[in-house]
């Protein structure tokens, strides 16, 4: 195919497909841009071609943008410092905004963990939740089973649950069996978002 072949195919689809055309003239009538960061913006640490006179053009014209990401693998402070570093300055508090996605191809471990992070940044110490049934809310453990059950989810084996506790291997098990058989709860992930959801262990800690 010659260049000249080319060039008229790369008109056609953009006319197929009207890529970077505005018909209806909606983009100057839109105040508030929210745009994605990777391979929309920037692509690695380099611009995207026109992406930093765009955004330069909404704010000489009064107009306002966002980022978002789907990665929540990273912090907002992170995405700033890579903004900044490569010439731009925005406000992580109206500039960023972020969603949570979830990879269920894990361990159910770590997938136990992810779900108690987004419902904790939600829920966190029963926020914007209905209120428990009574039942629920009683006090089924007691203060030593509390303590080995924080410890439990937190990933120590029994041995060292005794040692830390100071107290015999053989009552260490005996706990554990009596959390189980009062919560009904035959997983250490079932203990885990029980814990977590009382307020038993701190979701950093897991």
């Amino acid at each position: 195919m010659d260049g000249q072949s080319g060039d008229r195919q790369t008109v056609d689809i953009r006319e197929r497909y009207r890529v970077n055309q505005d018909p209806d003239n909606i983009i100057p009538r839109i105040r508030n841009f929210c745009l994605d960061m990777d391979g929309t913006v920037y692509l690695d640490s380099t611009w995207i071609d026109g992406a930093k006179d765009f955004l330069a053009a909404l704010t000489a014209t009064g107009r306002t943008y966002c980022f978002m990401t789907n990665n929540s693998s990273k912090s907002a402070g992170i995405y700033v410092e890579k903004l900044l570093n490569m010439g731009l300055v925005i406000d992580p508090e109206t500039q960023l905004k972020d969603f949570h996605s979830l990879c269920i191809n894990v361990p159910e471990s770590q997938l136990v963990r992810s779900l108690l992070i987004l419902e904790q940044h939600a829920h966190g110490a029963g926020r914007n939740l209905p209120s428990m049934p009574r039942a629920l809310q009683a006090k089924v453990l007691t203060d030593r089973e509390i303590e080995v059950l924080s410890l439990i989810v937190q990933g120590y084996i029994n041995k060292e649950i005794a040692d830390r506790l100071n107290i015999g291997l053989t009552t260490v098990i005996t706990h554990r069996k009596n959390i189980m058989d009062k919560l009904g709860l035959k997983s250490v992930s079932a203990l885990t978002i029980y814990a977590v959801m009382h307020g038993y262990v701190d979701i950093n800690k897991i």
